[in-house]
């Protein structure tokens, strides 16, 4: 099995015998402080230099990048999610052991945090473009998801 060593991610070693992704071992995503393997999905080849400089960039993410993260995922949980649960709480026809306490008003974007328990998973995908993936306390069984391409915000919200 190939295997390559980078200076800031340690060992990356693909994860299925046709190479079409690649894993980090655990790491420590920068001000994130949640310990995860980055992933890389590649076309059968080892991740290009471009995927590796965007996961050394995410493992020392930045208090101002974790700023940012936050913004967008307080205005998707007040724009949407929140609202979307609270709906589902009241309505029959879901089951459902929420309720309002689990979905806390937030109203700074320090604050988001208070509703995340981890980090699921990072991925770098072919052109480089980041994707992260938060556990949520009161939906485990969804990642919040934030995804950048080009460095830029392009798509948040509940996957799974």
């Amino acid at each position: 099995m190939e295997t390559i060593n980078h200076p800031d991610l340690g060992s990356l070693t693909p994860n299925d015998g046709r190479m079409l992704a690649w894993d980090t071992g655990p790491l420590l995503i920068g001000e994130f402080g949640f310990t995860v393997p980055i992933g890389f999905f590649t076309d059968g080849c080892p991740p290009t230099l471009e995927q590796l400089a965007a996961a050394s960039r995410v493992s020392k993410a930045s208090t101002s990048f974790k700023e940012e993260v936050a913004g967008y995922m307080l205005e998707e949980y007040n724009s949407n999610i929140r609202p979307y649960y609270i709906k589902t709480i009241a309505d029959s026809r879901y089951s459902s052991t929420l309720n309002e306490t689990d979905l806390p008003e937030i109203t700074k974007a320090s604050n988001i945090w208070q509703i995340i328990s981890g980090l699921n998973s990072v991925w770098i995908d072919e052109q480089a473009n980041l994707s992260l993936a938060f556990i949520t306390k009161f939906d485990p069984d969804h990642d919040f998801a934030v995804r950048f391409r080009d460095g830029e915000l392009y798509e948040i919200m509940m996957d799974g």
